[in-house]
């Protein structure tokens, strides 16, 4: 058995199962089940079967809750793709989608700032 360092678990792969919606590359919208692969340096990973543009957005959902409770999918934006050669998909690179504020909401916000600051 091999002990390893706090640091080499850190880099560990962590495994999620999941299931991925979005649309592909033609368009069409899909669903499929696929392991979500976090580590610190590479950020979050999947492997989809489906062909897809950088800059889809993807909905991502925990098949297994923590707890046994209801998962909500979480919005993703695919920064990377790598074909795989064996097929139309290949592995994605994600980064979480945030929320925006309205235009009446940011219209008013930076109202306020310039009466504040003047």
């Amino acid at each position: 058995m091999t002990f390893s360092t706090a640091d080499e678990r850190a880099e560990e792969p962590k495994g999620y199962r999941v299931e991925v919606s979005g649309w592909d590359a033609s368009e069409k919208f899909f669903v499929e089940k696929s392991m979500l692969v976090w580590t610190e340096s590479i950020g979050k990973r999947l492997a989809l079967k489906t062909l897809i543009r950088i800059g889809s957005v993807l909905f991502v959902r925990l098949i297994q809750a923590v707890g046994g409770g209801t998962t909500f999918p979480v919005a993703y934006r695919a920064v990377e793709f790598a074909p795989d050669d064996r097929g139309p998909g290949g592995v994605v690179t994600l980064e979480q989608l945030q929320p925006r504020m309205a235009f009446r909401e940011t219209a008013t916000h930076f109202a306020e700032v310039a009466r504040t600051v003047a």
